[in-house]
């Protein structure tokens, strides 16, 4: 999963850009730069709120792979 396809589905598991927004106290167009224009993606320190908004169903890892290392316990 690429930065940008993990912060697509975590748009969807929140249902809007806005919701995922409000969710992380940042405006809808803080994301929607993340989505299209950051190279980097989202800030490492939206991560780990992202992966507890979504249930894990988005990694921090799948988010800033260059920041946090893939859990490997299974």
């Amino acid at each position: 999963m690429t930065r940008k396809e993990a912060l697509e589905t975590a748009i969807k598991e929140a249902t809007s850009q806005c919701k995922l927004a409000r969710g992380l106290g940042v405006s809808q167009s803080q994301v929607w730069y993340w989505l299209w224009h950051s190279k980097k993606g989202v800030p490492a320190q939206h991560a780990p709120k992202i992966e507890e908004l979504t249930g894990g169903k988005v990694k921090r890892h799948d988010l800033r792979p260059d920041v946090f290392a893939a859990d490997t316990t299974a």
